[in-house]
C-alpha cells in the first residue's frame, strides 16, 4: 500500500522513516541522480546505502545540507545491483515518495482553505470568491487524480511517476499563490511545499537534485 502522510511538514519525518524501514530496511535511499532526503537521525545510524535500488556499504556519501529534522545527501553515482529485486524495491520506494508528497499537498490545501476562509476582501470572505473557488477546485481535482493512480493495482512506470510529480508540484504552487506572502515564510504554511519540492528534486525521474 502506498504511504500517504497527510500531516504537517514536521511529520514527514515519521512518514519517511516508515517508508525507509518498509522498503530499504533502514538503508539511506538515494534517487537516480544520487541525492537523498532523509531524517537526520538516519544519517547517524544507517550502515548501508540504497542507490536507486542497488545496495552498498557506507563510505562515499556526503552531507549537502541540513534542513531542520531532514538531511540532504549526495553520492557520486548509483551502482548496478540485483535487477529483479531492484525493480520491485524501486517501484515501492518511488511510489511511496509520491504518496508522501500527496499527503503534504493535501495538508497544504487544508491550510489554504483555512487561511482564505478567515480573510475578507471588502465585504466578502476570500474563500467565497469565484476565482478562488475555481482554483481550489482545480487543485482538488489534481489531488483526486493522483490518489486514483496511486491506488491502482499496476506498478507505475517512470513516465507516469514523473507526470504525477509535475501534477503535485503544480498544485502546490497554485496553493502558494493563493496563500500569498504567508506561503513563502521559512517556517510558515509554505514549508510543506518546500519539503515536498526537496523530495521531488531527489526522487523524481529526470530531475537533477
Amino acid at each position: 500500500m502506498t504511504t500517504i502522510a497527510r500531516a504537517p511538514a514536521e511529520d514527514v519525518v515519521a512518514a519517511l522513516t516508515a517508508l525507509i524501514t518498509e522498503v530499504t530496511g533502514g538503508a539511506i535511499p538515494f534517487g537516480p541522480q544520487g541525492y537523498a532526503v532523509v531524517p537526520a537521525g538516519l544519517v547517524d545510524t544507517a550502515s548501508e546505502l540504497w542507490l536507486d535500488g542497488a545496495r552498498l556499504a557506507r563510505g562515499t556519501e556526503t552531507v549537502v545540507a541540513r534542513d531542520g529534522a531532514l538531511c540532504r545527501l549526495r553520492h557520486p553515482a548509483p551502482a548496478s545491483g540485483d535487477r529483479e529485486r531492484e525493480d520491485r524495491e524501486r517501484s515501492r520506494w518511488y511510489t511511496g515518495i509520491l504518496g508522501i508528497r500527496l499527503g503534504l499537498s493535501e495538508a497544504l490545501l487544508d491550510d489554504c482553505v483555512g487561511y482564505l476562509g478567515a480573510r475578507e476582501s471588502g465585504e466578502a470572505v476570500l474563500l467565497r470568491r469565484q476565482l478562488v473557488q475555481s482554483s481550489i477546485a482545480e487543485v482538488l481535482i489534481e489531488h483526486l487524480e493522483v490518489r486514483a493512480v496511486l491506488a491502482g493495482p499496476e506498478p507505475l512506470d517512470a513516465a507516469t511517476r514523473a507526470h504525477l510529480h509535475e501534477q503535485l508540484t503544480g498544485a502546490d504552487r497554485e496553493l502558494l499563490r493563493l496563500l500569498g506572502a504567508s506561503g513563502f515564510t521559512t517556517e510558515g504554511k509554505g514549508r510543506k511545499a518546500r519539503v515536498s519540492e526537496l523530495l521531488a528534486a531527489a526522487y523524481q525521474p529526470g530531475r537533477v537534485g
